[in-house]
Formats: C-alpha cells, sequence, structure tokens
C-alpha cells in the first residue's frame, strides 16, 4: 500500500516561496561595474564582461580578463520555524558569486569571449523546526539553488555602428531541498524529506545579442534561451508518526530523487543617452518568462513503515518578471 503526501505540494511551496519568490536569480549580480547602474547593459557592455551581458558587445573594449568577486549575504523571513505561525528569520548565509571572463580580438572585424560564472542561485536554511504542535521531531528546513555557466563567445562588427554577437552556455546545476511534510491518510505525522546532491548539466544553451551604438546614444538587445534541468540525487530524512502506531524512525531511499525546473528564457532591451559631456543615462527593460515554470516537478519515494511514500510536485505559480533599470 502507498501513502501519497498529499500535503507535501502546499508545504513545499511554501518553503519555496520564502526562497525563491522571485525565482532563482537577482536582478543584478557579480558585476560591480554594471550592478551599480542598476544592471543596464545590453546596449553599453563592452570588452570581456558581454560573454554574460550582451555578447555584441566584445566587439568594443580592452582585450584580456576580468575577475569578480561578490558575496552577497542573505537571510529569509517567515512563519517556517514555528507551530503557530509566528515568523522566524533564516540563517545569513554567503552566496559566493563569482565572474572570470576574457576577450581577444582576432581582427578589426571579429572578436572572442570566454567566461565562467554564476548565473542563477539562491539560499535559506531554517535550523531546529519543529513546525507541528503534535510532533516533538525537529530538523533542518533548506533550499539551496546554485548555477554556474562556461560560456563561449563570438562577435561580429557588421560597421562603425552595428555588431552582433552569440554566447553558447553549459550550465551546471546544484540544488538541496529540506522541507517538513505532512502525513495524511494510513499514516498520519510529520516527515522530513532531504533532497541532497541534486546535480545536472545542460550544453544546449545559447545567449544572442545585438548592439548599435551612435554618436550620442546607443542600442542593445540580448536574447537569453532557455536551460531545463533534471537533477538527480540522494533522498533521506526522518520521520514521527501518531497513526496508525505512534512511532519515529528514518525515512530511506527507495526511488532517488528527480527534480524538474528551468532557467527560463530572457530578454533585455536596453539605451543609454548622453545627456552632456560628462553624464550618459542609461535605460533598459529585462523580461523573464517565469510564468512558464508552472511546476517544479519533484519524483522520487521512500520508505516509511514498511510501505512506499511517493513525493509530489511543488505548484510554483510565478508571475513574469519585468524589471526596469535605471542608472547614471
Amino acid at each position: 500500500m502507498q501513502h501519497r503526501i498529499i500535503s507535501s505540494i502546499a508545504v513545499m511551496l511554501f518553503v519555496s516561496s520564502q526562497a525563491l519568490a522571485g525565482g532563482f536569480e537577482k536582478v543584478t549580480t557579480w558585476s560591480a561595474e554594471y550592478s551599480a547602474l542598476g544592471g543596464a547593459a545590453a546596449a553599453n557592455v563592452e570588452g570581456a564582461d558581454s560573454v554574460y551581458y550582451n555578447p555584441a558587445g566584445l566587439t568594443h573594449g580592452k582585450d584580456g580578463f576580468n575577475v569578480h568577486f561578490s558575496p552577497t549575504f542573505g537571510a529569509f523571513e517567515g512563519p517556517i520555524g514555528s507551530s503557530d505561525g509566528s515568523t522566524e528569520t533564516s540563517e545569513r548565509l554567503l552566496s559566493p558569486l563569482f565572474g572570470l571572463t576574457y576577450k581577444h580580438t582576432l581582427s578589426d572585424k571579429w572578436s572572442l569571449g570566454a567566461g565562467l560564472y554564476v548565473s542563477a542561485g539562491t539560499a535559506s536554511r531554517y535550523e531546529d523546526v519543529d513546525p507541528s504542535a503534535f510532533t516533538s521531531i525537529e530538523d533542518t528546513v533548506e533550499s539551496r539553488l546554485q548555477a554556474v555557466e562556461l560560456g563561449l563567445a563570438g562577435a561580429y562588427k557588421i560597421d562603425d555602428r552595428w555588431s552582433v554577437g552569440a554566447t553558447w552556455r553549459a550550465t551546471f546545476v546544484e540544488a538541496t531541498i529540506r522541507t517538513p511534510v505532512a502525513l495524511s491518510g494510513t499514516a498520519s505525522g510529520l516527515l522530513f524529506a532531504n533532497l541532497e546532491n541534486l546535480q545536472d548539466n545542460n550544453f544546449t544553451g545559447l545567449r544572442l545579442g545585438t548592439q548599435y551604438r551612435g554618436d550620442s546614444w546607443g542600442l542593445g538587445l540580448s536574447l537569453r534561451s532557455s536551460v531545463e534541468f533534471t537533477a538527480k540525487g540522494r533522498l533521506t530524512g526522518q520521520y514521527q508518526t501518531l497513526t496508525p502506531v505512534a512511532t519515529t524512525g528514518a525515512f530511506t531511499q527507495v526511488s532517488a530523487p528527480e527534480v524538474e525546473s528551468e532557467l527560463p528564457l530572457q530578454a533585455s532591451l536596453g539605451s543609454y543617452f548622453d545627456l552632456s559631456d560628462a553624464w550618459r543615462l542609461f535605460v533598459e527593460a529585462t523580461w523573464t518568462d517565469y510564468s512558464a515554470v508552472e511546476t517544479i516537478e519533484i519524483n522520487g519515494s521512500g520508505n516509511l513503515l514498511g510501505s512506499e511514500v511517493e513525493l509530489t510536485d511543488i505548484a510554483a505559480g510565478w508571475s513574469d518578471q519585468l524589471n526596469i533599470k535605471i542608472g547614471a
């Protein structure tokens, strides 16, 4: 007989929403220069960092390496750690954002680039969580994801104003989900399910871009393809049942967990305007197709009281993101 964890959808979504309410990625990333402009880079990026922002920018700027390290500390707050609904603040965790990029000019027309960088990520962890007034077990609640990309890029300078470029992206995803799940049906109680060492690679990602550079203004368009992943890992956990018998035990893996999702399609349209010899205005709109992520599919099962218990999906319910970036 199987006991399906019917309520795990709502519980796992709630845990994930504390850390992933805005999807998998920040508005700005590891580059201090373009973060200072609110992330506006599609029209004006040049040199090695173009591999990530807009590969068309490789036709401008200096050759060589750029090295970035932007350690980000984040904490989340929500009613996760208490059975009475009161809020708790998670640990302040370090997200080691970094970028290493390189540019080489082949000729007056052609330039190449390469990069290794963090493209997405989030992390939250709550220790010693006791979410039920009827059980006594405590454990860690955690939601962690990081995507690192290797990018190889090329760009072509059509004339003094127009350039185009493309980046091939290899994406490496690692994730961990630790969450409480209420048991219902034949057995009632609480399960802490740990989906650990979730990993997957995708080698089909692309970023396409173009730039126009006029005498006093410029325009840039950057399009990032979606990248799907099925991260496979290990399932562990512990449970405490109230019925049919009151007992605690280890939740052992029957079938390995798989988490299916994607880094969705993204488009950035930006422009800059020279206001004077000393001032330049940067404006950019970035749209990300997060509504395409209707659910985060969870597959996997474990043994509880001699029965196979299947995990269920996270109903994401995200809306598309539209970020307007302005800098000067």
